[in-house]
């Protein structure tokens, strides 16, 4: 009777703890990162103070198409760039690190 008791005991124990990392695991979750414009400027007002406009958006895929500027010296393929045309300002932000690496003013030309 005691042997039940205590294997009782060791099981309801062992139960509790399973629950308790569970739910800890799943409150611990990363949140995923933002893919759209607005996603990332609401992600990104929490760290910097942007302009009130929605951006133009580009991933960076291929550092050798960069232009050979000092903006884009520290990009990174899978970089954000965002670029606020009426403010003439642009942002380079990294998902992975979630850190604004760069943030400019821009020369925004009109299509030809």
């Amino acid at each position: 009777m005691k042997r039940l008791l205590a294997l009782l005991v060791v099981v309801a124990i062992l139960i509790a703890v399973g629950l308790f990392w569970r739910r800890t695991r799943t409150a611990t979750k990363p949140s995923a990162t933002p893919t759209s414009a607005a996603e990332i400027v609401s992600h990104l007002k929490t760290m910097a103070d942007l302009p009130d406009e929605a951006p133009t958006l580009a991933v960076v895929s291929d550092l050798a198409a960069l232009p050979h500027e000092s903006f884009f010296a520290r990009a990174a393929s899978g970089d954000r760039l965002l670029i606020f045309s009426n403010s003439k300002q642009a942002l380079l932000w990294r998902p992975s690190s979630d850190k604004i690496i760069q943030f400019a003013p821009v020369t925004v030309q009109a299509p030809k």
